[in-house]
């Protein structure tokens, strides 16, 4: 949408779009539900209801807000928070695997 404007002729592209876009969410779903349960073994159900909390809250801040904002602006939103989502991601791989090396050496030594 920040480069491509759709136009009546080009139905099919969108419909391709929305399909990856299925695609890509039913992956993403399945890794993070995945990733959760690997991080929060002890507390499964805890962490997995704090997940779905967040996510319907966000579903609902969002909902709120579009009649009142512009594409550009949501699209702008939702990359910040893609970025961060990313940027927390790759935290939490790299703390993990942190905690997995210490947890190696004191088994080892």
């Amino acid at each position: 949408m920040f480069i491509w404007k759709p136009s009546e002729d080009q139905i099919a592209v969108l419909f391709v779009l929305a399909g990856l876009w299925g695609l890509a969410d039913a992956v993403w779903q399945t890794q993070i539900n995945a990733f959760y349960g690997v991080l929060f073994s002890n507390n499964d159900e805890a962490a997995f209801s704090n997940y779905r909390l967040w996510e319907s809250i966000g579903f609902v801040i969002f909902y709120i807000i579009t009649p009142y904002i512009r594409i550009r602006i949501a699209l702008i939103i939702l990359l910040i928070f893609l970025t961060l989502g990313m940027i927390g991601y790759g935290l939490t791989e790299y703390l993990w695997k942190i905690k997995k090396i210490k947890k190696i050496q004191v088994v080892s030594s």
